[in-house]
């Protein structure tokens, strides 16, 4: 199956240029998020919001990825990752998009995942599939 997508991811910063760069160019629907913590970054989110593919119904949002930093605490990582969600779904609500769907694919903690989304309202709806 490839590289191990459980463990903790490094970031490349030339992607995390690049779609900080989408967002900046305003594409819309689109947003980037940054949570700080005495001035530094601390959290990234990247979310969009549109329609189902095949069909006129109702907007979503689909958060494509929310990023903590490790070294943090675990009380700090979890209120940055907490701040984010409740900022994000500010979000979808200003573009009149709901639900919000968080596909977890990685972690450092699944479980502790599970946790704070749980934590957060989230509830499971789905599941992914690897072959």
């Amino acid at each position: 199956m490839g590289a191990d997508m459980n463990g903790p991811q490094v970031f490349a910063d030339r992607k995390v240029d690049r779609m900080f760069g989408q967002v900046l160019a305003r594409q819309p629907g689109m947003v980037g998020m940054v949570a700080e913590h005495d001035g530094a970054p601390v959290n990234i989110a990247r979310a969009t919001a549109d329609e189902y593919l095949l069909s006129d119904g109702p907007r979503f949002v689909t958060v494509h990825l929310v990023a903590v930093d490790v070294a943090l605490n675990p009380f700090r990582r979890a209120k940055a990752f907490l701040t984010l969600i409740a900022a994000l779904k500010q979000w979808a609500a200003s573009h009149r998009a709901s639900p919000v769907f968080f596909h977890v694919m990685t972690g450092s903690s699944l479980a502790g995942t599970d946790r704070l989304m749980k934590a957060a309202g989230a509830q499971c709806v789905g599941g992914s599939y690897v072959v």
